[in-house]
């Protein structure tokens, strides 16, 4: 095997040399870490090496520097020393950077990269003529930005970013040198490789020698197509697209392949015997659009890394971001841990990717990723992205640095979400944490009191409560906060205290407009409502009262309709025969009774009908005393009672929700198929907050028990193509493998965007790779396929063996949460 040599040169007069013995570790650190494992060695120079009685040779250090691949400057206040008398650079540090400046721009090596060291603010108010070299030198290279510039406060904080400037250029160069001609070692030296037994077969070696001579075969019959009035097809554009991609330099402006060239190099890849150098460019292309699932990705990199299971993770630090980005997301699909490389150190690689230079799109996907597969050893790097506070990504780091810390210490999750300052998570990732701090000592929780998020104000408030340590002018101050669910906390502490507030008390102060700026957290916005919060609190002390204290409240106007409800679902007289009377018809006498003169205000499960102006406020309190009846009702689970739940979904304008759900699949049979079908994909409801898609899913689940019916049978019934999606998304593997290949292409010929994309990524890891080469070529064959969505996926199915294609399905999608 031949032993890369790349070198790298250390520029920096002569008062930082405590930076520079940093740089040299930092530089081993790499060489020991990366390089070696890829077979190379990283060597950093500097005019230490050619120290003599004469001093610095300049000339002998800008020979060698034209061997260097990379360049790292580093300056602080002196300017240095004029390495001659009649040259025209000031300094022997200017002049070496302008040799390699200018071999940059001639050949695009050596990769450069510029450090400041951050200068005292007293030496700037009066600086000296070294200095002032030094300034003028910064604020043109801020001006130009042409490469790489960055400052640093000391030795420790220039080695780490030594470290991962060597580290990224030392990876992309070892794996240019494998193939791909950009960041090829500038080098060619004899010396410049060590030789050493070699790994290749000989049958390797003619494979790649015959692949790169059919490419120059094929340049050479393209030239001569072209002197033809015939011209070149449009396949044969492609790849001649594709051979420049891969064959440019960095001089060169970059090539990058279209959506619809990789898809036709796809569609015809039989024709060519495509070199290794165009596999990765196909590759390229394949992550570059990951997120738009229109380009084949999975088998260019299912060859690949039979052979190098660590290339995909040696692509998260190549190319533009979105090949990084999306780099990335495959591995999360993939579910590869970094304790999966052999040869790269995760540490490095991850420090990569959070690098400064990354747009949002590589850091998300990176926090994503670890989210998922991350661990204490990626917490830092984690927090560290939470202490910028960029917008972009604050968001999903705080979920990342959550999800580390509650697969290593629940406690210390619970402690850092008290220490975050945050208003809104995703109400899982709440949820998971809430029951840990309740590991947490009552002096240690109180700092919740005054957290950003109503959410854990409102947790603490109930735990402090609990314990009964929770004062009585903290329940003030909680009674006067911006949101309702803080102030329901309130309102149930003093039930906790044995102090409980009348139902008509409660409400005035869950439901109080909050404007006054009070409150344990100034600045969060206030809650005008806080109905559901009220209701659910209404509820439960509804639940608590005897017969004789309900019947005392149907004499009231907010709170009779709870009462008789709750009478109701106990069969108190006849309290039960009046609700289902009334939900016959709609509650209109009911309504009628009770609201001679109408109302004016929407009920709460109307609110954003009323808002879009779809419902008056009366139709809205109707529909809305039907669907709680009709939970009532739904939740006794009495056969006798399907006519009424039937009724009230044919006729009420009512969807089914949870207990009417549960009670269907219980009591129900197959005419109730239609109706469980007509449940809304999304549905808010508070009992499931933060899972709107979750409804849809009980009801999906429903249908399929009641009809008996295969799933072939059930995808021929006229449902909604929501319904047909969320049943495949459903389906085990072994129903997706018993539909013909027939219905299979049917299906995927449809309009529908989620239906064709759930079906093939089904068919991906259901069917044997044999069918689902057949389902592949029947559908391109039908003049009505289209590629998005379909090739991508059914690609996956032909890329990695079966067992892998699931682990992808099951990692959910491209975006945070699972498909719906």
């Amino acid at each position: 095997m031949n032993i890369k040599l790349i070198r790298a040169f250390i520029a920096s007069p002569s008062d930082l040399e405590e930076e520079r013995l940093a740089a040299r570790k930092a530089a081993e650190e790499v060489n020991r870490s990366v390089a070696r494992p890829l077979n190379a060695r990283l060597e950093l120079i500097g005019w230490e090496e050619f120290l003599s009685g004469a001093g610095r040779p300049q000339s002998q250090i800008n020979v060698e520097m034209q061997t260097c691949d990379l360049f790292v400057g580093a300056i602080w206040t002196s300017w240095g020393s004029r390495p001659s008398t009649d040259g025209p650079y000031t300094s022997g540090f200017e002049e070496e950077f302008e040799l390699s400046r200018a071999r940059l721009t001639s050949t695009g090596s050596p990769k450069m990269a510029m450090y400041f060291k951050e200068v005292p603010p007293a030496k700037l108010h009066n600086p000296d003529a070294e200095l002032s070299n030094v300034l003028g030198f910064q604020e043109r290279l801020r001006e130009e930005k042409a490469f790489l510039y960055g400052t640093f406060t000391d030795a420790a904080d220039f080695a780490s970013q030594v470290r991962q400037f060597l580290c990224v250029h030392v990876i992309r160069i070892l794996t240019a040198a494998d193939g791909n001609a950009e960041d090829r070692p500038a080098h060619s030296r004899p010396e410049s490789t060590i030789t050493q037994p070699a790994e290749e077969t000989e049958d390797s070696r003619e494979n790649v020698a015959d692949a790169a001579s059919e490419d120059a075969q094929f340049v050479e019959r393209i030239s001569q197509v072209l002197r033809t009035t015939e011209g070149a097809s449009e396949v044969e554009v492609a790849r001649l697209r594709l051979i420049a991609a891969v064959s440019g330099h960095s001089t060169n402006d970059r090539v990058t392949l279209g959506v619809h060239d990789a898809n036709l190099l796809y569609n015809h890849r039989a024709q060519f015997t495509l070199s290794d150098a165009e596999r990765r460019g196909l590759a390229s292309a394949g992550v570059a659009n990951l997120v738009n699932e229109n380009v084949p990705l999975w088998s260019w990199f299912g060859e690949m890394d039979r052979r190098r299971s660590d290339l995909l993770f040696i692509y998260t630090v190549l190319g533009d971001d979105s090949e990084r980005a999306g780099a990335i997301t495959a591995l999360r699909l993939l579910g590869r841990p970094l304790s999966a490389l052999k040869k790269l150190n995760p540490a490095l690689l991850v420090s990569s990717w959070f690098d400064e230079s990354r747009g949002s799109p590589v850091k998300i996907a990176a926090l994503r990723y670890l989210k998922v597969l991350g661990n204490v050893a990626q917490l830092a790097a984690v927090k560290d992205e939470v202490a910028r506070a960029d917008k972009d990504t604050v968001g999903i780091a705080l979920e990342t640095a959550i999800s580390i810390l509650l697969r290593d210490s629940k406690a210390e999750a619970a402690r850092f979400v008290l220490l975050s300052s945050f208003e809104t998570l995703p109400s899982d990732i709440l949820k998971n944490v809430f029951p840990y701090f309740a590991e947490l000592g009552s002096e240690e929780l109180a700092a919740g009191l005054d957290h950003r998020a109503p959410d854990v104000r409102a947790r603490t408030v109930e735990l402090l409560a609990e314990r009964g340590v929770i004062s009585t002018d903290t329940i003030r101050r909680a009674q006067d906060d911006n949101a309702a669910v803080v102030r329901a906390a309130a309102v149930e502490a003093l039930d906790r205290m044995a102090k409980p507030l009348s139902l008509d008390e409660a409400h005035s102060v869950i439901t109080r407009s909050q404007s006054r700026g009070l409150g344990l957290q100034l600045i969060i916005p206030p809650d005008p409502a806080g109905r559901v919060p009220f209701e659910r609190y209404q509820a439960a002390r509804i639940a608590s009262m005897s017969t004789e204290e309900l019947k005392g409240l149907l004499s009231t106007d907010r709170h009779r309709d709870a009462a008789y409800r709750a009478l109701a679902r106990r069969k108190e007289g006849l309290f039960a025969t009046a609700l289902r009377t009334h939900l016959a018809d709609g509650f209109k006498d009911y309504f009628d009774q009770h609201w001679p003169n109408g109302i004016t205000n929407p009920p709460t499960n109307g609110l954003l009908a009323f808002a879009l102006g779809n419902i008056d406020p009366a139709e809205a309190k109707r529909r809305d005393l039907s669907e709680a009846a009709l939970d009532v009702v739904a939740d006794q689970r009495d056969v006798t009672d399907l006519p009424i739940v039937r009724f009230a979904l044919d006729n009420l304008g009512i969807s089914p929700r949870p207990k009417v759900i549960a009670f269907l699949r219980s009591l129900g049979d197959a005419q109730d198929v239609e109706r469980l079908s007509r449940t809304p994909q999304y549905y808010w409801s508070p009992d499931v907050p933060g899972d709107i898609g979750g409804i849809f899913r009980e009801a999906i689940a429903a249908l399929r028990h009641l009809s008996g019916a295969s799933l072939s049978s059930l995808l021929k019934r006229d449902l909604p193509e929501t319904v047909r999606t969320q049943l495949i998304q459903q389906a085990s593997w072994e129903d997706i493998a018993d539909l013909s290949d027939a219905e299979i292409v049917s299906i995927l010929l449809t309009e529908n965007d989620g239906l064709r994309r759930m079906t093939a990524r089904k068919v991906s890891a259901s069917l044997p790779r044999r069918r689902v080469a057949k389902v592949l070529a029947a559908y391109k064959a039908d003049e009505r396929g289209i590629y998005y969505l379909v090739i991508h996926w059914l690609d996956l199915g032909l890329g990695f063996p079966q067992h892998v294609a699931r682990t992808v399905i099951n990692n959910g999608n491209y975006a945070e949460s699972t498909f719906d």
